[in-house]
């Protein structure tokens, strides 16, 4: 089943892991997960992917991957339920609490998904970012 297997990767994620290239793989394969047409899916997914980034350990989750994840959470914050839109916007959250530079995913909002024309998007970042 598709919600429990990213339940068990997010679980697994929360205990701790080193990061890295098992970590950005992870990440990667939920990604695909994220444009799934069932939103509660979409939600475990995010979800999973909060816990991956919160136990990514050592020196933080590097630019590269801040871009990949933000690129892949970002179409989340248009969908039109509001679940999807509140499990991405704790998904960009956590990104921003365990990136190795807070700022860059500041800068990678601000330069991609705040120039869209997406107003209930634009809005939860802005709410996010004030």
């Amino acid at each position: 089943d598709r919600i429990a297997a990213c339940e068990a990767i997010g679980d697994a994620g929360r205990q701790g892991h080193s990061g890295g290239r098992a970590a950005t793989d992870t990440v990667t394969a939920l990604r695909q997960r994220l444009r799934d047409s069932n939103s509660l899916v979409v939600c475990a997914a995010l979800s999973a992917i909060e816990g991956v980034l919160a136990g990514w350990g050592g020196s933080g989750v590097p630019d590269k991957a801040v871009r990949a994840i933000t690129t892949g959470v970002s179409s989340c914050l248009q969908d039109s339920k509001p679940a999807v839109r509140k499990a991405a916007l704790g998904a960009v959250q956590e990104l921003h609490r365990s990136a190795a530079h807070p700022d860059r995913v500041v800068s990678e909002i601000a330069s991609g998904p705040l120039q869209q024309d997406a107003p209930a998007m634009r809005e939860a970042l802005l709410r996010w970012l004030v």
